[in-house]
This record gives C-alpha cells, structure tokens and sequence, in this order.
C-alpha cells in the first residue's frame, strides 16, 4: 500500500478496562475509525485508507514493519484511551518532532492516566448510535482539516525519504524506537547518535536526539542538537521551538547573562511557522511573565489556550495571570468546563499505580482545586505534591507559580496557607 495514502490506526485491541467501565475497541474502530477515514479526501485525489496497527506494537518489541508505518504513514491517528505509558511515550516524540500528519484522540467519558502537558488530544463520544454518528463525523473532520493544512515541508520529507532508503539507519532507527517502548532512553540516545554520524544533516535525528537530552535535563547538549536542526531545515517550526525552550533555560541558568540569547526569537520564528502551536505560545508567554511584561504574556497564554481548546498547560497560566491583573479571579462558563476536564485527567494521572507525572500532577491538580474555590482539597493536593517531591526545586517551583497571586492580593480560599506550607516544606528539601 502507498503509505501516502494510509492512515495508521492505534487503538487497543478487543475489550479492555478503562476506569470503571469496558471499552470495546474493536468495536470502535470498525463503526467509527475505519469509516471516518475513509471518507477523509486526499487533496491530491482519493481518500485515505486505514490501516489499523498490529498487535505488536502493543509488546515490548515491535517489528520493522511496525515502525515503517508508525514513521511514514501520511497520516497516524491514535485513540489514547486505555493507551499504556510506553506507547503514549512514542506518541510525545513523534508528536513533538513531527505535529503534522499526527492526530490524537480521546474518549469523553474515559480517563487517561497520562502527563498531556504537551499533547493536544482531541475528544468524542463512541456512546449509542447517534453520538457514533456524531463522532464519525467529528473524526473525519479533524482528518481533512490536519491534510488541508498540512505543510509542505520539504527539508523533513527529504530526510524521511534518506533515513528510509538506508536500511542501516533505518535499523538504527527501529532499535532506538523499541528502546523507547521499554522507557529505556539511554540506549535511544546512543542509537540516535550513530545514525547522525552517518547522516548528520538530518534535522529530523537532531530534534529527536535533542529532545531525549532535553529530558535529561542537559541542556547544552540539548542546545547543540536543536542548533545544528534549525541550521539544517530553518522552517522546521518544531525545531525552532525545542531551540527556543531550552536557550530560556541555559539563559536563566547562566545568570541571564546578555550574551546568552533567552529564546524568544526562536519561539516567535516558531509561532511565525505554526501559530496553532500552543506549546510555543505559552513558552513566550513565559517568558514575557518573567520580564514584566504581563499583559503581552496574557494575550500569548490566551491564544494557546484557544489553540489547545483548553488544554490544561496553558489555561492554568492564562487564569493564574489574568487573576493577577485584575486582582480576583473570575471564570466563565467555558472556563469552568475547561479546568473540570483537567480535573478529570489529573484525578486520573494521581489513581493510575504508580501515580503518573508526580509531583507535578498533583501541584497541578491543586491549582485546579484552588481556581474551583475548594480549599480543603487544595491544601491536601499539595501535601501530597511535596511527599512526592525528590527535590527542593520542585516543590520550589510551585511556590513561585503561586506567589504571583499572592502578590497581586488575589484572595482565594486555601491560598495563604498552601504557600506557607511550601515555604515551610521546601526548607527540609533543600
């Protein structure tokens, strides 16, 4: 099969347990997914074709074949309900290094017990027969709208097209991926560096290499891997936001020493590139907050979170802000849903076993508790944030999250006594 033509389904398989109910994914692919993908039309002619992903890639080993269409299907939609961490992990690199040609679902009614900070997951309803009508339509809308505006990238299709006609890297590039599944990432990153040396002006290799540093938290080696990226394919937008992130971070780390670009450049060429991606608004919205300039900030977090349609990352610093500014905090009814949504994918991060994402997903969950005016709760989700807390930073960087509302003398219930807490906790961490 032309794999310009194929969309590559990642559901589970059969019935499985999600919360306190079973999903038929079966089900769901044969009624919805398949039939919405195939009344997607391709804008060069036909339509596009599902391919639903093999058993396999749901092991701790997946086949050449696997990661063929994972990696070069013209379009990969996956249903992250019921998904295990492994997968999702996959998902997040391919979705920060390639945000085209990847759409990501979610069941309404299920929770998925995974850190979305970076992720823009869409919802449907599969219930009786006309939400499944609904969401058929829903599904193939969100397809021909991802092709429409999907943009002709020549210096990724290059790449992708060189790694693919060598069967070494390609290779390479397999192991790294199953690595991957298995959260093994050191071996990912030691893959990753032999086949740049074989191809060192793939950019696509670099962002991915440099990513996986990212998360390692070396940044300068971060740096050079999203540097050398954004030399080889200056309209790669993914590539000037990574850059753009990890510069604030060496800038602030050095002192903010003027020679030490802070990233809002390349987070503004990245915005210029793809202004839906949210991620990057909310980073230079970030870095304004830190500058001072709050209300330029505010109008930065306020389109990421139009363009995240409310997703958590981003909300959370458009309320926190625009409380500030005004001095209280209001919300209205779309903002309402919006933090009961987050709620629910917290809730569910914090009963997953192990707790997923802690201790960040507990701190983010008492900022939802404390913007819904529940300050009992807000007060136990911190407690249970610094518990999780390795380092004195963490629980640190919560406090200074806070702090902005206390000083704007934003009066809310359980706020005074939150960062008390931390600042009484994060001394024993220290």
């Amino acid at each position: 099969m032309d794999d310009s033509k194929r969309c590559f389904v990642i559901i589970p398989f059969g019935q499985k347990r999600v919360g306190n109910r079973n999903v038929d994914f079966d089900g769901i692919y044969d009624a919805i997914l398949a039939p919405a993908i195939r009344a997607v039309p391709l804008p060069e002619g036909g339509a596009l074709i599902p391919h639903r992903a093999d058993r396999d890639l749901f092991t701790d080993q997946m086949r050449l074949e696997t990661y063929q269409l994972l990696e070069y299907a013209r379009v990969v939609l996956a249903d992250l309900t019921g998904l295990p961490a492994n997968l999702f992990y996959i998902l997040t690199v391919r979705h920060r290094s390639r945000q085209n040609g990847l759409v990501l679902l979610r069941q309404t009614s299920a929770p998925t017990p995974f850190d979305l900070n970076n992720i823009k997951a869409l919802f449907y309803d599969p219930g009786c027969e006309m939400m499944a009508q609904e969401a058929r339509a829903f599904v193939t809308q969100v397809l021909t709208d991802s092709l429409q505006q999907n943009r002709s990238d020549v210096p990724i299709q290059m790449a992708l097209q060189t790694q693919r006609s060598d069967p070494k890297i390609e290779r390479l590039l397999w192991e790294a991926e199953n690595a991957l599944i298995n959260l093994d990432r050191a071996t990912a990153i030691a893959k990753y560096r032999v086949a740049i040396e074989t191809t060192p002006t793939n950019p696509l290799l670099r962002l991915k290499l440099g990513l996986l540093l990212k998360e390692k938290r070396e940044w300068e080696r971060a740096l050079t891997e999203l540097t050398l990226a954004v030399a080889d394919a200056p309209t790669y937008s993914e590539a000037q936001r990574e850059r753009g992130i990890v510069e604030n971070k060496i800038y602030h780390r050095r002192g903010r020493s003027p020679n030490d670009p802070d990233g809002q450049k390349a987070l503004l060429r990245a915005i210029e590139l793809n202004p839906t991606d949210f991620e990057a608004l909310t980073a230079l919205g970030s870095i304004l907050k830190k500058k001072g300039a709050l209300k330029e900030a505010l109008s930065f977090y306020m389109l990421a979170t139009a363009a995240s349609e409310g997703h958590p990352y981003p909300l959370l610093k458009e309320l926190k802000l625009k409380a500030a500014l005004a001095g209280a905090l209001t919300l209205d009814p779309r903002q309402q849903l919006q933090l009961k949504r987050a709620e629910i994918a917290l809730r569910a991060q914090m009963t997953n076993e192990p707790p997923y994402n802690v201790p960040w997903s507990c701190f983010d969950l008492a900022e939802v508790c404390l913007y819904q005016g529940n300050g009992a709760e807000f007060l136990q989700w911190i407690e249970k944030g610094i518990a999780y807390s390795a380092h004195g930073w963490q629980a640190n960087t919560f406090l200074n999250r806070l702090q902005l509302l206390v000083d704007h003398q934003v009066e809310l219930p359980g706020l005074k006594e939150g960062v008390a807490a931390l600042n009484q906790r994060i001394l024993a961490l220290m």
